[in-house]
């Protein structure tokens, strides 16, 4: 291909056709390998800032005792329904492309756009899963302790992750345990957890004074997601404790991420009127958008637009809608709290 400029317009279309390809293949892998627990939908965002759909709320106390020699009279229920609100949030790449950048890395330019292209799409659906992550933290935050194991003893110095701590998150479930499918950890507790495993629990054979492991680390019939993502450290760095970990054990649909595909302008950088960029340069600049859903629990409409990954871990952002009020066996799951020195 000619080094000109309208080559590098003509590189958009490279770089758009490997982000979509890789875009596509890595979320399909991140929901098989999740069971559904984290869900990235290319299906478009929802329109409006905090996007809210309507639902029927559980009945309570639907069903009465009759006594049928009574004259008594019943006292009927209502059929009502709650508000649900998930939030939009608002993402930009811009990037500047000169003739001579892909050349000083001997790179074809057709190379280099590609590079770029799936760099882009792994930045994107980094940025997405951490998001939805961001949120999970706050959203099962905002049912309380019943779905919180906390071993932290932040200040105090508490206890790393072990198989004991895994059974206590998924007993808050009660007789719901059976809905957990996907545990998210980051690799310090995860390394915790191997360790206490791997005395205790891998063993196949015994024979003759010899051990004989089968290979797998038990994680009690969850599939394991590991990522180093910040939504799951806890800065302890102010008090005595080492850094806190949140593992969060999720339900099928415990966070759904709708994507609204990008929009792309590509153009030359001219400069001001006395300027000119001394080599030829083309800006691209690309924004979508995204919609993060979390089962059961809603996104006040108080909290901010498009907030940051901060703001979606804080609790106070999400509340419980509906009555009578959530219980841990309807949310998207439990969070497991633990010191990892």
């Amino acid at each position: 291909m000619a080094d000109t400029a309208s080559a590098l317009y003509y590189a958009e279309e490279i770089v758009e056709s490997a982000r979509l390809y890789r875009l596509t293949q890595e979320a399909n892998v991140i929901n098989a390998a999740s069971r559904g627990a984290i869900t990235v939908d290319f299906s478009g965002a929802v329109r409006g800032r905090r996007p809210e759909q309507g639902f029927a709320n559980r009945i309570s106390g639907l069903i009465q005792s009759r006594d049928p020699v009574s004259t008594s009279t019943l006292t009927p229920v209502r059929f009502t329904g709650t508000t649900q609100r998930s939030v939009n949030c608002f993402r930009s790449a811009p990037a500047d492309y000169a003739l001579q950048d892909f050349r000083d890395m001997g790179l074809a330019q057709e190379t280099g756009a590609s590079l770029y292209g799936e760099q882009l799409a792994d930045g994107q659906l980094l940025d997405i899963v951490n998001t939805g992550l961001s949120a999970l933290v706050g959203g099962i935050g905002a049912i309380g302790a019943t779905a919180l194991h906390d071993t932290s003893g932040v200040g105090t110095g508490g206890t790393p992750f072990t198989m004991a701590d895994l059974e206590a998150g998924k007993a808050k479930m009660g007789d719901a345990r059976n809905q957990l499918s996907t545990m998210v950890i980051h690799s310090i507790p995860l390394t915790s957890l191997y360790a206490g495993s791997l005395a205790s629990e891998a063993a196949a054979f015994h024979v003759a004074g010899t051990l004989i492991t089968d290979g797998s680390v038990r994680t009690m019939g969850l599939t394991t997601v590991n990522t180093d993502s910040a939504a799951l450290v806890v800065d302890e760095s102010t008090s005595t404790s080492a850094n806190n970990y949140l593992t969060l054990l999720l339900v099928p649909g415990a966070v759904t991420i709708n994507v609204l595909d990008m929009n792309t302008i590509v153009d030359t950088v001219i400069g001001t009127y006395n300027t000119t960029p001394q080599n030829i340069l083309v800006r691209m600049l690309h924004e979508w958008q995204f919609t993060v859903t979390l089962k059961a629990v809603s996104y006040k409409a108080a909290s901010a637009v498009n907030p940051s990954n901060a703001v979606l871990a804080t609790t106070s952002t999400w509340e419980v809608p509906g009555s009578p009020t959530l219980t841990v066996k309807q949310g998207p799951g439990v969070i497991i709290k633990s010191d990892e020195a």
